[in-house]
């Protein structure tokens, strides 16, 4: 189709412009490309400057879709987190010269404080990223726009990377006052 990307890994190819599914985006980078690759959907983009890769490559942005809304993640630490949306930025171990912006966005039309899908609270939102060799997810404390709705990270490698919700904890209390246990909301922070 005449975009530079081999067909056998050209998410589109047939369309130059792979814009056939909203939940992808793939371009063929060089050392010197600028540009921003980001999905027709809105969920994601990639910032990439000159330079930030060492040599011509295909990068790949593909919602995960076995990472489905609510999703509980296996995370870092044991502390609970949902997910909101997921992507895999490709190809995946690729290490970068220099940080790309990774961001992420989510939909709260009503402006409630809440991601529309997931009734999930915006702000407990972080960006985690999956730890092959631990097999874990990490929250990596980004700072998150919660009037604009988007979360971004610098990243220096391509991986799984996921909106999600820190969970908060229930804890059992016991009075000893009157013998009961009561249920009291938590949350657990490592560090």
């Amino acid at each position: 189709d005449g975009d530079g990307i081999v067909d056998l890994i050209d998410i589109c190819d047939s369309d130059p412009d792979n814009k056939c599914d909203i939940t992808k985006d793939q371009e063929y980078i060089t050392t010197t490309t600028i540009t921003t690759l980001s999905t027709d959907n809105g969920e994601a983009s990639l910032q990439i400057t000159s330079g930030d890769v060492s040599s011509d490559t295909d990068i790949t942005i593909e919602r995960n879709p076995t990472l489905t809304p609510n999703f509980a993640l296996a995370t870092q630490g044991g502390s609970a987190a949902k997910t909101v949306l997921s992507y895999t930025f490709s190809p995946e171990g690729t290490s970068l010269n220099n940080p790309m912006t990774l961001t992420l966005y989510w939909n709260d039309t009503d402006n409630d404080g809440r991601e529309d899908s997931t009734n999930l609270r915006e702000n407990k939102f972080d960006i985690y990223w999956y730890n092959p060799t631990t097999a874990q997810w990490e929250a990596q404390v980004v700072n998150c726009d919660l009037t604009n709705n988007f979360c971004m990270y610098q990243v220096t490698h391509f991986s799984d990377y996921t909106l999600a919700e820190q969970q908060d904890v229930q804890m059992l209390i016991y009075d000893e006052n009157d013998g009961e246990e009561y249920a009291c909301d938590a949350v657990i922070e490592f560090y």
